[in-house]
């Protein structure tokens, strides 16, 4: 009773409030029997009427079995595995379920350290950037490309673009990039 109470009074949503509802009927291994949860299609005709066009013209307030029975079975429609439909995890107790909403909620209120820096020495647009292991490496518009360590130093700007520069791939110290100038350059980023 206590977990319970706790949840409420941090305003924690209840635990069947968390988890959709589900309907063992509308699990069908048939995309085309229809659903019988009242007025709505199932999730499998409802994808079939957005993907297929034969499909279009079912009314979303109750399925017309007839039309629905004598579609050809053996028509490429697409078929979504009851493992496409995505569920969270229930809570199994109280207890459970404040420990999860308040790891959730202090993680957010306290996070981790912002560290906000400009590493970019000069103007320019962000055309491309590249995160690896050693390097971080920025290409511009301006034709440059600065190559940073992984604290965020600057080690050397790479020139020799004469416009700018969109596609870069790092391999290891080697650098390939290709810009506007329709030149395509290799570089050694340890040595420049």
């Amino acid at each position: 009773m206590a977990w319970k109470s706790l949840c409420e009074k941090h305003a924690y949503r209840r635990m069947s409030d968390d988890t959709p509802s589900t309907n063992t009927r509308q699990q069908h291994s048939s995309p085309y029997e229809p659903s019988h949860s009242g007025s709505s299609l199932s999730f499998a005709t409802h994808a079939l009427r957005i993907h297929n066009p034969a499909f279009a013209s079912f009314s979303t307030s109750t399925p017309d079995l007839s039309r629905v029975k004598s579609l050809d079975r053996t028509t490429s429609a697409p078929v979504l595995p009851s493992s496409a439909i995505r569920r969270r995890p229930q809570a199994m107790t109280y207890r459970s379920h404040f420990k999860q909403k308040y790891q959730v909620e202090t993680a957010w209120r306290t996070g981790g350290k912002v560290d906000q820096r400009q590493i970019t020495p000069d103007q320019g647009v962000v055309t491309s950037l590249h995160l690896t292991d050693k390097y971080i490496i920025v290409a511009l518009d301006n034709a440059k490309i600065h190559v940073f360590d992984t604290e965020g130093k600057h080690l050397r700007c790479l020139q020799g673009h004469v416009m700018g520069v969109w596609a870069m791939v790092p391999w290891g110290d080697t650098l390939v990039s290709g810009g506007c100038d329709r030149d395509v350059r290799v570089w050694n980023m340890a040595t420049g």
